[in-house]
């Protein structure tokens, strides 16, 4: 019996390392473009081109869009990458800082655009049989695909200032503490089910192992995605930020249920505003945290993390410091050098 425990461990050890990202991950688009965006376009042909694609997205069945992607750009994996190259040069057009919905539906286009590049390395030929646009809720919008193999899309955007409270309301006004401790309870039910999984195949090992890395990976993969929306709804709270949430299905190399999942995190306005007064009060006193190289990298969520880590510090400076910060309203009649320092 032991030995068998032994040489069951290695199994183990492999199952444990095939989570969402080495076999569900989405083919990036920078992984797919070999140059940087080149801003030399004609910006009103950039701007007819993306606002035309936009328009396509109408609510309900999306039937412009989907003949533009049968008619053309899914003839190959070329034609493909050349409609992201096209899409990913709309970063150079200066759009007006709120115009949330333009950027939502540029970037969901381009999401499709991944995803349909990553099943075509194992299938050439693909078609889209349904695109359908919804708006869920104010701000947030819904793409669903399905693809001729049955394959189906989803991406949802929560988009502007209060992204996180717009999920939470939608997906049953659950806390991210909440969220967290039942994240915990889940991954401790995972190693019961190890465990049990343990005994069923020393009982039949033949008939039992096939089902139970197919389950036990399926179970895995879902707590995954749960501890990265946990902490997604987690560290978006304070900078105001803005995310998009991809699920799809995969080729199934391992199991019959895996999925292609990420999430993509964007700063707003709002976002913008905060970091121009944590950067000035840092300038003013030094001794105020200030998280520069997540800043440079635009690394949001250790951004947002780092900036609830440090409410205590704030606050040993000054009271007042963290509500400067995040643009609630100071009623003391002291100046900015005057709260970043801590004079009263």
């Amino acid at each position: 019996m032991m030995k068998m425990i032994v040489l069951l461990a290695p199994l183990l050890v492999i199952l444990a390392g095939c989570g969402s990202d080495e076999i569900t991950e989405i083919v990036d688009k920078e992984d797919i473009l070999e140059q940087d965006i080149a801003c030399d376009d004609p910006e009103k042909r950039l701007e007819s081109n993306v606002h035309n694609i936009t328009g396509q997205f109408s609510e309900g069945e999306m039937n412009e869009l989907k003949e533009r992607l049968n008619g053309s750009v899914l003839h190959s994996q070329e034609a493909l990458e050349q409609e992201m190259e096209t899409l990913s040069a709309h970063a150079c057009l200066n759009l007006p800082e709120d115009d949330y919905d333009t950027e939502a539906k540029m970037e969901m286009y381009l999401y499709m655009l991944e995803y349909y590049y990553t099943i075509m390395e194992s299938d050439d030929d693909i078609k889209v049989d349904s695109l359908t646009f919804e708006e869920l809720d104010y701000r947030v919008y819904q793409v669903a695909s399905q693809l001729d193999n049955e394959k189906q899309l989803e991406i949802t955007f929560f988009m502007a200032e209060n992204a996180r409270s717009r999920y939470i309301h939608l997906d049953g006004d659950e806390s991210s503490e909440e969220m967290y401790e039942n994240a915990l309870s889940d991954n401790e039910l995972m190693w019961g089910e190890i465990f049990d999984g343990i005994l069923l195949v020393l009982a039949d090992p033949i008939t039992r192992v096939s089902s139970q890395i197919s389950g036990y990976l399926t179970a895995e993969s879902e707590r995954e995605w749960k501890r990265e929306i946990v902490q997604t709804t987690t560290n978006t709270r304070s900078m105001e930020l803005q995310f998009a949430m991809i699920e799809g299905d995969g080729e199934a190399l391992f199991y019959d249920d895996e999925k292609v999942r990420k999430i993509e995190i964007y700063p707003t306005s709002f976002t913008y505003d905060i970091l121009d007064r944590w950067e000035e009060v840092h300038d003013i006193n030094p001794d105020i945290p200030y998280p520069e190289e997540h800043i440079d990298s635009e690394d949001w969520l250790e951004i947002d993390d780092f900036y609830v880590r440090n409410l205590a510090n704030f606050r040993d400076i000054d009271d007042e410091l963290s509500n400067y910060i995040s643009g609630r309203s100071i009623d003391d009649g002291r100046t900015v050098e005057e709260i970043a320092n801590g004079v009263e």
